[in-house]
């Protein structure tokens, strides 16, 4: 008998996609090949009662968002491409300058804490096989206030919308449900750039604080 693969990781961990999508393509050849497999592996689409979307086509139409908040990417990041969002709007990256034969970094732009986060150790691999499934990810896979959101309003939210924070963690805000409002990811990140973009920059370039 023909001995089974061994299941993913995220697979084991996150499940199948509740809602599958058409899976994402990217420029190169070499990490279009690396990524099929990922894909193959674990899937594309809607994730976890609809908490996040991953991999999936059309996550284009957020490039809004990152370009507002190119405040806080490093100097290195220039070329990305966006691979998922949650319901939070944390939106994930991938760096694509990465040499042939090098694994590609990551990170998470985060409205909740208005950070950019990310680590020597966290690349699109072990985004899949370890940040995601064993939930390192700040706050990404934190699904108390969605599912406060899911009791009360009696709705998902819809493709573009999600839970925008109004008062980040940072500057004292906390994950009650009180403290998010439903809204257009492009308009949320559009209209909080310019006050975090200002306040990032008179503190040094570091994370606002609460003053």
């Amino acid at each position: 008998m023909t001995e089974q693969s061994p299941v993913h990781p995220f697979r084991e961990a996150l499940g199948p996609p509740v809602i599958a999508a058409t899976p994402m393509k990217f420029r190169s050849e070499y990490l279009d090949h690396i990524m099929s497999r990922q894909i193959s592996k674990i899937g594309a689409g809607w994730f976890l009662g609809r908490m996040f979307y991953l991999l999936g086509e059309h996550l284009e139409r957020l490039e809004p968002c990152v370009r507002a908040w190119s405040f806080l990417l490093p100097p290195s990041l220039n070329e990305w491409a966006i691979i998922g969002f949650n319901v939070y709007g944390q939106i994930l990256l991938l760096d694509q300058q990465g040499e042939k034969g090098t694994l590609s970094p990551a990170g998470m732009l985060d409205p909740l804490t208005v950070s950019y986060v990310s680590s020597p150790e966290l690349d699109v691999i072990s985004l899949l096989g370890h940040w995601l499934p064993e939930r390192k990810l700040p706050g990404f896979l934190d699904t108390s206030v969605y599912e406060q959101f899911l009791s009360t309003s009696q709705r998902l939210l819809e493709d573009e919308e999600i839970l925008g924070i109004e008062q980040a963690l940072p500057l004292g805000g906390e994950m009650t449900l009180q403290n998010f409002a439903a809204i257009d990811i492009v308009d949320y990140y559009e209209a909080t750039a310019p006050v975090y973009a200002t306040a990032y920059a008179e503190f040094g370039g570091g994370t606002p604080t609460k003053g």
